[in-house]
């Protein structure tokens, strides 16, 4: 069994496939860009978090299968702040 998790900052967006026991399987990241407006705004492009998310997700499950034929995955989480 493992665990995909998607860690969403203001920079990059990090996928990691984890083992139920907490060992790393694979990490990919993609790099994010936010746009910075008129008097200080800042604005994220929320379809560029969905493409780095499947382009990431898909090659961190890809690099643990390469490893592990039995790869099950269990579940699925997302974090990010603000």
């Amino acid at each position: 069994m493992a665990y995909l998790c998607f860690d969403i900052g203001s920079s990059s967006l990090k996928a990691a496939l984890l083992a139920e026991d907490g060992r790393l399987l694979s990490l990919a990241r993609r790099p994010l860009a936010i746009a910075r407006g008129p008097d200080g705004a800042h604005e994220a492009d929320a379809e560029l978090w969905i493409e780095a998310a499947f382009s990431a997700g898909a090659e961190a499950v890809q690099a643990a299968r390469s490893s592990s034929s039995s790869l099950e995955l269990r579940a699925v989480a997302v974090s990010g702040q603000g």
